[in-house]
């Protein structure tokens, strides 16, 4: 797929047969009915045991010793069989990126192109550049563009400096920065700009809200303060202030769009606040090509008594986690994968620190997104959202004897999710995308099509509605 390699994946097995004999006689009750003698279960390591036979390991050539002496043991098989290409890169970019390349350094000497587009900056069109210093253990990163539909420029500096790198505690970073830009009302935890503007641009619904944004923020990062443990504490300082409603860009590539939709206005005003947050093996977005165990801890408080003119208390939560079910002792075990996110707010929390219920993008229906909702996600100040899916890999074509898909690696996917979201004591101006209740869904999916693909087909349980999305394969 252009722009998207998936590493080969080798796999190479020796066996050892023991306490056998050869061409001793057999009694003719064996042959009297017909059924399985020799029978192995690979979920059963209990099985094998009860039988007395004493398992002996097949000893380790001089290269697989000296690979199991060097390796590191928290390089996962998911690490290893990371997909690449410039479509992967994209992937793995967070929602703070800015548009179709995101300032990523493709040319020499830290130099990016910012391209991007949205129906309130029309066509944005910039420039990044990043530098690390590490004698003095600094990396700094500058940005600007220019929006053509507003005709203004966004901006902007980060510096990042190491103050103490140890062993109890990894390290402990000071960070703080500057811009001045357009910023989401709310954020995505599945769908980076990149993949917004590209879909935009082509026609597709504009996922986000927006408003300016001057941003002055500082704090500090202690990497490791536990085994795979950050902790991160920050002040902001923002100055907030809406576009006008009806300064939309309508456009798309091909004409393929509806009429844009306004982009609301927000309560104007200075937000201070105080961000701290904790975070355990939070590892890169995948989209569900691998399975992941990982929490993440949130909380931002706003009061007057910082001179804000918010008052508020916002604390989000978000954890996956997998687990292997059946077929245990096979190399690529069934598994079972888990998402769950919430936030909730005391006080009155303004429209641009809304959370987000992801939906599906055109589509792209990947893991944790609600597979039912379309176009625009839910929203609220108060919400949560659950996924499930199990994953029985090419079980079930093995079991009905279709070797066909099964040796080519498809398999079943049976996924479930819900989600809900409310906003109450906002004093927001607008009608945001509420649930009406408790959206829930659930499907199957078809899984590793050709090794590139996933076909998923959901139904709607609380009220009528289908969807047939595609996504990104599991493979751990």
């Amino acid at each position: 797929m252009i722009g998207l390699r998936f590493p080969a994946i080798k796999f190479r097995q020796t066996s050892r047969i023991t306490d056998y004999e050869i061409n001793i006689e057999l009694p003719d009750s064996l042959y009297r009915e017909t059924r399985i003698l020799v029978k192995a279960d690979s979920t059963n390591a209990q099985a094998i045991q009860s039988t007395g036979i004493e398992r002996e390991r097949i000893p380790l050539s001089r290269e697989e010793e000296r690979a199991y002496a060097e390796i590191d043991s928290t390089y996962t098989l998911e690490k290893a069989f990371q997909p690449s290409g410039f479509l992967a890169d994209r992937l793995e970019s967070s929602g703070n990126d800015s548009g179709l390349f995101g300032g990523r350094s493709f040319l020499p000497g830290g130099v990016g192109v910012r391209l991007g587009f949205n129906r309130v900056d029309g066509f944005r069109v910039g420039a990044g550049y990043s530098k690390r210093f590490e004698s003095i253990g600094m990396r700094t990163k500058l940005f600007t563009d220019f929006n053509t539909q507003p005709e203004n420029w966004d901006y902007g500096i980060e510096v990042d400096q190491r103050l103490i790198s140890g062993e109890s505690i990894q390290q402990v970073r000071l960070i703080g920065g500057y811009e001045n830009k357009t910023d989401q009302r709310y954020n995505s935890r599945l769908y980076s700009q990149f993949m917004i503007s590209f879909n935009t641009v082509l026609g597709g619904e504009d996922y986000f809200d927006y408003f300016k944004n001057e941003r002055v923020y500082g704090g500090l990062i202690l990497k490791r303060v536990l085994p795979r443990t950050d902790f991160k504490m920050t002040f902001n300082h923002e100055r907030h202030s809406s576009y006008e409603i009806n300064e939309i860009f309508d456009y798309s590539l091909f004409g393929w769009h509806n009429n844009r939709r306004l982009n609301p206005g927000i309560k104007d005003g200075l937000l201070n606040s105080i961000e701290t947050g904790i975070s355990y093996n939070v590892e890169s977005l995948n989209y569900g090509f691998a399975g992941r165990r990982q929490f993440e801890i949130k909380a931002e408080f706003s009061d007057s008594k910082l001179g804000s003119d918010f008052n508020f208390t916002n604390v989000t939560f978000a954890a996956d986690w997998s687990v292997q079910t059946f077929y245990g002792r096979r190399l690529f075990a069934n598994t079972l994968d888990i998402h769950f996110s919430a936030g909730y707010s005391f006080g009155e929390l303004p429209a641009q620190r809304f959370g987000a219920v992801d939906g599906v993008l055109s589509r792209f229906t990947p893991f944790s997104s609600l597979k039912t909702r379309n176009k625009i996600p839910y929203e609220g100040s108060r919400y949560w959202a659950l996924s499930a899916e199990h994953n029985f890999r090419t079980i079930p074509f093995e079991l009905i004897g279709l070797r066909t898909l099964s040796d080519r690696g498809w398999g079943i996917i049976v996924f479930g999710g819900a989600g809900y979201s409310n906003a109450e004591n906002t004093g927001i101006n607008f009608i945001p995308m509420l649930t009406d209740g408790i959206h829930s869904e659930a499907g199957l999916s078809l899984n590793s099509i050709f090794g590139i693909m996933r076909v998923d087909f959901a139904k709607r349980l609380d009220k009528r509605g289908s969807f047939i999305g595609v996504s990104i394969p599991r493979y751990f």
